[in-house]
């Protein structure tokens, strides 16, 4: 049963765990990619409901990661932008740069390649905050593709 079953079912529940569905949606965002939006919309659907920013920022964050692979960018944008907020409002730092990491792949995607870096180095300045190795490299390997399509071959390759 899903978390929003449960809620509409009975809201007191010891069972109701939306930031569980939440980071479990974002967990399983490339291998199962289907469930993972479909968790996230029902967060995001019901948001109001259970009135918590972690939860939402965190919803908002796998819908705009979904919606980055679909080259749907206003619709990322828009997402990433909320989660951004959400994760500041609440002092998550890890999705706060998650958010950005993927903020910042919507612009060098649209060919914005110098505000795209500013937003990869920002976060890379703040140490990253707890983000995983992978997440670090992918971060670093996205800034070398801005610097490459500034046409800056040097830079790229250090």
């Amino acid at each position: 049963m899903s978390a929003v079953q449960i809620l509409r079912d009975d809201p007191s529940s010891p069972d109701f765990k939306p930031l569980e569905e939440a980071l479990r949606a974002w967990e399983i965002r490339r291998s199962d990619p289907k469930e993972s939006h479909r968790l996230a919309m029902d967060l995001i659907d019901h948001a109001l409901e259970f009135d918590d920013p972690l939860v939402t920022g965190w919803a908002y964050l796998t819908c705009g990661a979904h919606e980055l692979a679909a080259n749907e960018f206003d619709t990322a944008q828009e997402s990433l932008g909320s989660a951004i907020k959400l994760f500041a409002r609440t002092g998550e730092k890890r999705g706060e740069s998650l958010a950005t990491i993927l903020r910042a792949r919507v612009e060098s995607n649209r060919g914005e390649f110098h505000s795209a870096l500013e937003m990869y180095k920002s976060v890379i300045e703040r140490e990253a905050h707890g983000l995983q190795t992978l997440e670090r490299f992918e971060a670093f390997n996205a800034i070398a593709g801005c610097f490459w399509g500034l046409d800056n071959v040097e830079l790229c390759l250090l």
